[in-house]
């Protein structure tokens, strides 16, 4: 079970990873959707719009420090949400919470949206994701907070901290 809490994890900071220089268009209108957050320095935000037959995503992303604790938070639009979003197919089964020694996967409907955790224990670290949009308003986005150095409740406090529905707005009014 840890490989897969570790798995998760791992695809969302390669997902945030995978940004490189050049490319300017739709995400930087994301990212005033990544605010300075009270007690945590941040680096600057940065983006990419990728556009490749069968594949299209913009994503902004932004990496938090703060006395010991880590968080880089990410908007993915497209595509790729849909592949990262893996959550929301455990919605559509009923699975609504998996706990072990390790780990722990939860899911939650937070503010009106549909939203998941994958939490590693002994690590301290996990990934809260949130669905932006349903199947029925016809886009895929996500926003995930990847954290470290803190508990489950604390990650999701932290990801509270963003607007969603200023996020969920903005993503709309992308092409």
């Amino acid at each position: 079970m840890r490989n897969a809490f570790a798995a998760a994890v791992l695809a969302a900071a390669l997902v945030a990873a995978s940004v490189p220089a050049g490319a300017e268009e739709g995400y930087a209108s994301l990212y005033p959707c990544l605010a300075d957050l009270d007690g945590w320095t941040a680096d600057d935000p940065e983006g990419m719009e990728m556009n490749m037959p069968g594949m299209s995503s913009v994503h902004a992303t932004r990496h938090y420090e703060a006395e010991g604790r880590e968080a880089t938070a990410t908007i993915l639009v497209g595509n790729m949400a849909a592949a990262a979003g893996m959550g929301g197919g455990a919605a559509a089964a009923g699975m609504a919470h998996v706990e072990t020694d390790e780990g722990k996967f939860e899911m939650r409907e937070v503010d009106g949206f549909v939203t998941y955790v994958v939490f590693d224990k002994e690590e301290r670290r996990g990934n809260v994701t949130v669905h932006l949009f349903t199947e029925d308003e016809g886009k895929t986005a996500i926003f995930a907070l990847a954290f470290e150095g803190m508990g489950i409740d604390d990650g999701y406090e932290l990801a509270r901290r963003f607007d969603w529905q200023d996020i969920k707005k903005r993503v709309a009014s992308l092409e």
